[in-house]
């Protein structure tokens, strides 16, 4: 009986250490924070290299954010437009947003002015 339950044992212990293995892996592949500061970094770098190419004229409701989803409405939908963060509906992934959304900046020109490094 004492080598049925050594058995039983060795067993129970094989399932514990696959299933802790198992956890680790799926929480250090799936929760990287660093990923995500990096997609909004790269959408932001992205859209002011397009914002100062033209100079910085004009609003930056009019450079549309590609791949990023800079209104928080949980759905990437580039457009021009202006609404609420985490509102969905309308077509407004562009400058503007990514700056009321991720940087609370509210105005156009402080706008490209703080986020994108324009000069007036």
């Amino acid at each position: 009986m004492k080598a049925i339950t050594a058995i039983n044992a060795v067993i129970i212990l094989v399932i514990a250490v696959i299933t802790i293995m198992a956890i680790v892996i799926f929480f250090l592949s799936s929760y990287n924070p660093a990923v995500i500061g990096v997609n909004l970094e790269t959408a932001k770098n992205d859209a002011c290299k397009a914002y100062v190419s033209l100079d910085c004229p004009g609003s930056p409701e009019n450079i549309i954010v590609n791949n990023f989803d800079a209104d928080q409405d949980g759905t990437i939908d580039p457009g021009k437009g202006t609404g609420n963060c985490g509102e969905g509906g309308a077509e407004e992934d562009n400058l503007l947003m990514l700056c009321k959304c991720y940087y609370g900046i509210n105005d156009p020109v402080e706008c490209g002015t703080l986020v994108c490094g324009c000069r007036e």
